[in-house]
């Protein structure tokens, strides 16, 4: 048979072979994924909050399992080489991991019934026109809402205060609350449904998710499974251009590392930027790492970590965020972050590991990768007589298969542009971080309280 006879039926089946290997993959990343939302937001309550519960819907990019070879961003290099040098440590030192939320960045999530009290927000208009208005248009000023008995914002400058209606699964972000007998006052504040949303275009971080996304809770710790990406904050983020971040974040809000044009931008993440630990399962059981600290390293490297804001100190390096102990201790209920701690050994909840989370194993990944719109890998060239494929030259990744129909993309080059909303939001933020340190959370940084005349800052 001659080699143009043979050439054809080995396209078709290698075509077949590349199709089918698609298919299987995706079935097990949707499998994998959809596991995750076992349990409904109805089922959760202030003392019950199971690990197998994921706010916002399988496809948002939270939720989206990264490939093993995913594609790359063009300045995933040169960041990944930013934070080794100057060095950011991710959550500790270089020697070792602290994972403790009361220090590291945190905020509180309250889960209310339709028995709790009723209270009424009442925006503050902190950025202007639109302030309490998310990307979804609804107006939270006036909005009467559930809330449980007790709850309060957290108690630091950015007062960050998230209520979740089990009954509807609406979420209500606030950042620069307060609360005054039935009333919330908020800075900026937003509504976005936990069980139909993407959850992009809330209010209350530089990044403008919803503050419930990619936390990391308690239940998910001691359960050893973390079913979606973690939120991170770092000391800056690239400041160049007219943007400053990337999709899913939809502005640049965060403090920049330098201005527009300065040598200082070189490296830094942009905000909304994807981390992923590059690291196998089998690497990661063979750090020596303790099994708490390897489901911290796993969602990294399946899910990976989001830049969602600015911590306004470039001595400090990347801090994972999580749900605060307020949100059970300002009920009245036992600190759950204390009860897991107990539980591998620590006496109060800051889990300490000699074994450093490597940084330089972080890469950055391309946007395409969740929002599902990298173009297809290039087919292979079957050669006629068996010869084998030519290869490639250049560093220029090879996107693995997306995991699943992601949401669409937002309008606009950088996502959807809210009109009044966010022409207000840039001019309240024309100067914006420029004294202010966020997500140093504990008691010690209570003094932090003597910013709140900086109420135009919007910090995470």
């Amino acid at each position: 048979m001659s080699p143009e006879h043979v050439t054809a039926p080995r396209r078709r089946l290698l075509g077949l072979a590349t199709a089918l290997a698609v298919v299987l993959w995706l079935a097990v990343a949707l499998a994998n994924a959809q596991s995750a939302w076992a349990c409904p937001v109805s089922g959760m309550t202030s003392t019950s909050q199971p690990a197998c519960w994921t706010p916002f819907v399988a496809t948002a990019p939270f939720n989206t399992p990264i490939p093993a070879d995913p594609a790359l961003s063009s300045d995933s290099a040169s960041v990944v080489s930013r934070i080794v040098s100057t060095p950011w440590p991710l959550d500790g030192g270089t020697t070792s991991f602290l994972f403790s939320p009361a220090f590291y960045g945190t905020r509180p999530v309250f889960f209310a019934t339709p028995s709790d009290p009723v209270m009424t927000i009442k925006c503050k208009n902190d950025s202007g026109e639109g302030s309490c208005t998310g990307a979804n248009g609804v107006n939270t000023d006036g909005a009467k809402i559930n809330v449980p008995a007790g709850a309060t914002p957290y108690d630091n400058s950015d007062a960050h205060m998230t209520v979740i209606e089990t009954a509807t699964g609406n979420e209500y972000d606030m950042w620069d609350a307060s609360v005054s007998g039935s009333t919330i006052y908020a800075g900026n504040a937003a509504e976005v449904n936990v069980n139909s949303s993407n959850g992009l275009g809330s209010q209350g971080d530089a990044a403008a998710f919803g503050l419930s996304a990619g936390l990391v809770r308690p239940s998910e710790l001691a359960a050893g499974q973390i079913n979606h990406a973690l939120v991170v904050t770092v000391p800056c983020v690239d400041g160049s251009g007219s943007s400053g971040y990337t999709w899913p974040a939809e502005s640049g809000w965060g403090a920049a590392c330098g201005a527009n044009g300065s040598s200082a931008n070189y490296g830094a993440p942009a905000l909304g930027a994807l981390l992923r630990l590059n690291m196998t399962a089998a690497q990661i059981q063979a750090s020596g790492a303790p099994s708490w600290q390897q489901t911290i390293m796993t969602a990294l490297a399946d899910y990976g970590a989001y830049v969602e804001d600015t911590d306004g100190s470039t001595a400090e390096g990347i801090d994972i965020i999580t749900q605060s102990s307020s949100s059970w201790t300002d009920l009245g209920d036992p600190d759950q972050w204390t009860q897991v701690a107990q539980q591998f050994g620590f006496s109060s909840p800051s889990f300490t590991s000699s074994i450093p989370i490597p940084t330089g194993d972080l890469e950055v990944v391309n946007p395409c990768v969740p929002e599902g719109t990298c173009p297809p890998a290039p087919s292979a060239t079957v050669v006629s007589g068996g010869g084998s494929p030519p290869t490639t030259g250049g560093s220029t990744p090879v996107q693995s298969p997306p995991v699943a129909s992601a949401p669409s993309k937002p309008a606009g080059k950088h996502g959807k542009k809210h009109d009044t909303r966010k022409r207000a939001k840039r001019k309240a933020h024309k100067h914006k971080h420029k004294h202010h340190k966020r997500h140093r959370r504990g008691k010690h940084h209570k003094h932090h309280k003597h910013h709140k005349h900086h109420k135009h800052h919007k910090h995470g």
